[in-house]
């Protein structure tokens, strides 16, 4: 725990070895991320002595930590109280970002791929059962829209919640 004689630089060390924990990461992942954004050649040795206050963090250094973990050298100086508030929220805000990313991928990839499968329905090869078009053109009939407000998606919802689908709106 830090005292109040403690420094930034202090509070900057617990707060990245608390970020890297919460990440579940080990000090050599960590190493390993800091030197593919071109922090020198970062080791768990490295890792180690600035986690135990025996070795400084240059600036340059010092900006990448913080742009790794999504927060500023301001909040990884602070307490670690505050720090740790700061890293969830920002922890929940790159989470939601990034699974809105790939949502709006995978929406337009599946409306391309409804489109392109509901043009081949028009001439299916012969060898595909009439049983198999007719549930085939059922199923392109769902946009992407249509498809997110689902049963079957409020299921998974729920499923993934660990709840049922009542408290889904």
């Amino acid at each position: 725990m830090v005292d109040d004689n403690d420094t930034g630089e202090d509070h900057f060390t617990e707060n990245m070895r608390a970020a890297r924990v919460a990440r579940n990461w080990s000090q050599s992942q960590l190493a390993d991320e800091l030197t593919v954004r071109g922090v020198g050649s970062m080791t768990h040795a490295t890792i180690s002595r600035i986690e135990s206050g025996k070795r400084r963090v240059g600036l340059a250094e010092a900006r990448a930590i913080a742009d790794l973990f999504n927060t500023t050298i301001d909040a990884l100086s602070g307490p670690e109280e505050d720090f740790l508030e700061v890293l969830h929220w920002n922890n929940a805000i790159a989470l939601y970002n990034g699974t809105r990313e790939l949502l709006l991928d995978s929406t337009s990839r599946y409306e391309f791929a409804r489109r392109l499968l509901k043009r081949k329905l028009s001439k299916p090869p012969s060898a595909v059962t009439a049983g198999e078009v007719e549930q085939l053109r059922e199923q392109v009939e769902d946009s992407s829209v249509d498809l997110v407000s689902s049963e079957e998606a409020r299921r998974r919802i729920a499923e993934y919640r660990g709840g049922s689908t009542g408290d889904l709106g």
